[in-house]
């Protein structure tokens, strides 16, 4: 799990509220590299989460459509570059058994079936429903700047 994106958390914030009911969070996370990301936790599960710690974060890219992301086929040569980019490396992702390796959890983390692709920043979830064909492994994944979702939080 060492290779998912690892940051450290630099703001922990309330989402949406009504009636002092918090419905979702949004985070702040430094990268390694240092780039910037906006996280949101759906849960919300995170309020937890210590600003200032690294932390290594199990995250998809927020409503990204089939419009929104360019597929190379392992065969294709990239012709463009691309705020992310990154190469497909599982089609069926599944975590372990045992979800004590994991907090923050999101629903539909567990039930597993990612596509993961390989970043300059590390692993990182993609929905099928975003290709326009079929991916495979080894396949170049392209998309330009975005927010993410939070699916799980890896326990230290």
């Amino acid at each position: 799990m060492q290779n998912f994106i690892q940051g450290i958390l630099t703001g922990n914030f309330e989402g949406s509220t009504y009636q002092d009911v918090v419905y979702d969070r949004v985070l702040h996370v430094q990268t390694r590299s240092g780039r910037q990301l906006e996280i949101t936790d759906m849960g919300p599960n995170s309020g937890h989460l210590q600003v200032g710690k690294t932390y290594t974060f199990f995250l998809s890219p927020f409503y990204l459509e089939e419009k929104d992301v360019r597929y190379y086929p392992p065969e294709e040569e990239v012709i463009e570059s691309a705020f992310w980019e990154g190469k497909i490396i599982d089609l069926d992702w599944r975590p372990s058994q045992s979800s004590d390796n994991y907090e923050c959890v999101e629903d539909s983390f567990m039930r597993g079936g990612w596509i993961v692709i390989e970043t300059s920043e590390g692993y990182m979830f993609m929905y099928s429903s975003v290709f326009k064909i079929p991916p495979s492994i080894g396949g170049i994944v392209q998309f330009g700047e975005t927010d993410f979702i939070l699916k799980a939080v890896q326990k230290n």
